[in-house]
């Protein structure tokens, strides 16, 4: 019988670390839906590593932001 593998949860700093952004940024990913958390710990998110390492492979456009206002 095949045991299901889980996922481990990377908190914000950790996520911020692989991405090479910060904490504030991944949180603006996860509020745009670019990066899905996979629970919320009191105020603190935790994301799947494996979801947090597939965002890392995808091309994102260099620079600041543009604002939403």
């Amino acid at each position: 019988m095949l045991e299901a593998t889980r996922d481990p949860y990377l908190s914000t700093r950790d996520a911020a670390e692989i991405l090479g952004v910060t904490e504030c940024r991944v949180l603006q990913f996860r509020q745009e839906g670019r990066l899905r958390a996979a629970k919320r710990f009191g105020k603190s998110w935790a994301f799947y590593e494996s979801e947090v390492r597939r965002f890392a492979e995808e091309p994102r456009s260099p620079g600041r932001p543009k604002s939403i206002a």
